[in-house]
Formats: structure tokens, sequence, C-alpha cells
């Protein structure tokens, strides 16, 4: 599998999404989370259907007691599967993360053309940082266009505090 999304997190919530080879043989939503990924403790489930593609969202039963809500998802498209996972720890709001869970699940989509523009334009470089670099400065000249300089932070492995050094190795999107 691999991350295709940036996680969400909050003080006391997550969600995350990965992209998962399908089943070897041809099953529903449901039948890949309970026997592809051999979840025995899914509750009130549902068949969705999220911008054309098809779906099934469930509730995780939990015996941490630390655990007000857990969610998963399973989205098929264009031959892979798409799972969202969602955790809200206590004293978190509820009605906020169903919200966001809701919101992030209903999101998924296929790229547009303006999306596939934007991934194909997009390169990482490595330079080496002079004695003016920050990450504020090179997010200002970075072709990224959310949260560029928590990004380049990430990628340099510097998130969340940190700046790079004259003569370092420096990743960039450009």
């Amino acid at each position: 599998t691999e991350v295709v999304g940036k996680p969400i997190t909050g003080a006391d919530s997550s969600i995350a999404v990965q992209r998962s080879a399908p089943p070897e043989a041809a099953q529903s939503p449901e039948q890949y989370l309970r026997f592809t990924l051999k979840r025995d403790d899914l509750s009130n489930g549902e068949d969705i259907e999220v911008n054309g593609f098809t779906g099934y969202q469930a509730e995780i039963q939990s015996a941490d007691s630390n655990v007000k809500a857990s969610r998963i998802a399973v989205v098929f498209k264009d031959g892979n599967a798409y799972v969202f996972r969602g955790e809200l720890r206590a004293p978190g709001d509820l009605q906020a993360f169903e919200e966001n869970w809701a919101a992030t699940v209903n999101s998924f989509r296929a790229m547009t053309s303006e999306d596939l523009k934007v991934a194909s334009d997009q390169r990482i470089a490595v330079i080496v940082a002079s004695p003016s670099d920050t990450f504020a400065s090179l997010a200002r000249k970075s072709s990224i266009r959310r949260f560029p300089e928590e990004t380049l932070r990430v990628i340099n492995g510097m998130h969340p505090v940190g700046e790079p050094r004259a003569g370092d190795y420096v990743k960039i999107v450009q």
C-alpha cells in the first residue's frame, strides 16, 4: 500500500487514506474489508457511492476506552482499493469528527486535467542551501499550492521545526 493523501490530524483525531492492491478474486467493497483486510470488528456498515465509485463504510468497534469513534471506508477506483481510516480519541468533538470524516470520504474523486497538469509540472530538486535560505523563503519560490513551508519541512525531515544550514542539501519542489 501507499499513502495517497495527507493525513488530517488534530489534537484528538486523525484521518488518513491509503491505496491498496485490489483483491485477487472479485469482491464487493464490504467483502474486501471483511475478508481481504480481515476486519471482524465492523458495525453499522453501509454501501456508499462517492463521485461515481462504489464503496463501503463502517464503524470499528474498539476495546480502547480512550477511542471515542473509529471509522473505516473503502472505495474502488481503477482496479485499486482506497482505504480511509479515521479515529477520534476522548475528549474530542464527535460532531466535528463526523463532519470531517464525511467531507474527507466524499471528497474522493478522479483527477482533473488541471490536477494532472500540476502533478506532472512539479519535480523534486536538490539544492545546496545558502546562508539566507529558510523554509519560508524556499516555500515562496515553490510550486506547492497548499502548505508549502510545511511540505518542504516534511520532505526534508525537519517538521515541525528546524531550518536548513548553509551547505546542507535541501529538497525543494519546482
